[in-house]
């Protein structure tokens, strides 16, 4: 199979970019031939990915090189469109429509629906293969609520032999059928397993190998003074090895509970508990300004504090490595079909999971969830006194703690056991592909 895909990849930060990687470099190990077109190359400095080591090479696929080629779209000067607006969705349209004539593609994925959806969805269509189209969570529960977005996935969804649905939440394939989707076209995927390179052994992440790398890298992506100056600062010290260390990863915002953890932490660190604070941040500049703002009036856990960029998905198992406990806190989120797949991630790396109970009430195993035996629970990260005493308990009893951890990685174990133990959305693929042959 021949296969272009149109969608966000490394180094683009989140979830879908990461599921995306994973899923084409399967493809690409079941022996077919995938071409990635994106604009990664483009994104805006608080959602690039810090690629370093042999990080370039994994982007291209490694070992899986000659199958896995990726197509990057072309910059341009910004005085090019008024209003100015990079043209992302026609960019993507002509380098797929160039790479799908090219390469001979026999289908045409779309993963996410603004603008790579819509870009495969005209690619396929002037070039008369089938298109997939894959969605995540804000792109149906978020933008396809817009009026003109939502008359525009409505024709996007129309030109699709399929429509690959997570099928977490039963509003999602409502949404779907709302938006024209067809009994025939709609494919509820089951549940796969994670990435083995989650559960499989790996090296923590190097801090005095990746800390001197950065200045040279905000330099290089041109990162605002006002932002790179209070990340400098912080990230100048060397990391404090032997000490506990509390780590958190994602998208930086009130949501996600970034705020409360930083109060949590500065009431731990006034009580003189020796730790670490690695945070892992994919921002908005305004969000950014206030989180290191908020670091530094901390004076006591700015000591403590390192603010990394985000990291490839593949880093990532060191990064859960290198911590001791890892926080998920989010809450009061707007999609409440939002799932994202942090909560396994952690258990699987075997660090203690002190997560919100929104999320924890998300998950598949909820039930098998239980409070300080293998995951810390916080009713309402809004609470920092509470979240507070948790994560001081935690540091205080490292044998607590890592007990907590173990007996999170053995659930981990049993559970992904029970999930498909191959890529759903590759077999999802192969699929239509053997159909329209």
């Amino acid at each position: 199979m021949r296969l272009a895909i149109v969608g966000k990849f490394p180094p683009i930060e989140g979830g879908v970019s990461g599921q995306t990687y994973w899923t084409a470099l399967d493809l690409a190990q079941r022996g077919h031939e995938v071409h990635v077109v994106t604009n990664a190359g483009e994104v805006e400095p608080g959602y690039r990915e810090f690629l370093f080591g042999q990080d370039l090479g994994k982007v291209v696929g490694g070992a899986h090189a000659n199958r896995l080629r990726v197509h990057q779209t072309t910059g341009m000067r910004r005085s090019g469109v008024i209003p100015w607006a990079n043209p992302y969705g026609s960019k993507l349209f002509g380098a797929a429509l160039s790479v799908v004539e090219e390469y001979g593609c026999e289908l045409v994925l779309g993963w996410y629906f603004e603008p790579y959806g819509l870009a495969a969805a005209h690619a396929g269509n002037a070039a008369s293969k089938p298109v997939i189209l894959r969605h995540a969570g804000s792109d149906v529960g978020r933008l396809a609520e817009h009026p003109d977005l939502r008359r525009s996935y409505r024709w996007m969804l129309g030109q699709a032999t399929a429509v690959l649905s997570s099928g977490r939440a039963t509003a999602v394939s409502a949404i779907l059928k709302e938006l024209g989707v067809t009994e025939k076209q709609l494919r509820v995927l089951r549940m796969p397993r994670l990435p083995r390179a989650y559960s499989e052994p790996c090296e923590p992440l190097d801090l005095d190998d990746l800390l001197p790398r950065l200045p040279a890298w905000y330099q290089q992506i041109a990162l605002p003074t006002e932002i790179a100056d209070p990340l400098l600062r912080l990230n100048a010290k060397p990391f404090a090895s032997g000490v506990p260390t509390v780590g958190i990863y994602g998208k930086i915002g009130e949501a996600k509970g970034s705020y409360q953890l930083l109060e949590a932490l500065e009431r731990t660190a006034r009580k003189g508990v020796a730790f670490n604070f690695l945070s892992i941040a994919g921002f908005r500049y305004a969000d950014m300004l206030r989180y290191c703002a908020e670091i530094a009036e901390r004076k006591e856990l700015a000591r403590r504090t390192w603010v990394l960029p985000t990291l490839a998905p593949w880093r990532i198992p060191a990064f859960l490595r290198a911590c001791n406990v890892v926080c998920f806190l989010e809450h009061d989120f707007p999609i409440t079909f939002h799932t994202p797949l942090i909560v396994r991630e952690v258990l699987a790396s075997g660090a203690c999971l002190v997560v919100s109970n929104e999320v924890a009430q998300k998950q598949p195993f909820r039930e098998s969830l239980s409070d300080h035996k293998n995951v810390v629970l916080i009713p309402d990260p809004k609470d920092t006194q509470y979240l507070a005493d948790r994560i001081e308990a935690l540091l205080a009893n490292p044998e607590d703690t890592y007990v907590i951890g173990r007996h999170g990685q053995y659930l981990s174990e049993t559970c992904e056991k029970f999930f498909w133990q191959r890529n759903t959305t590759a077999d999802a693929l192969e699929d239509v592909h053997r159909q329209s042959t």
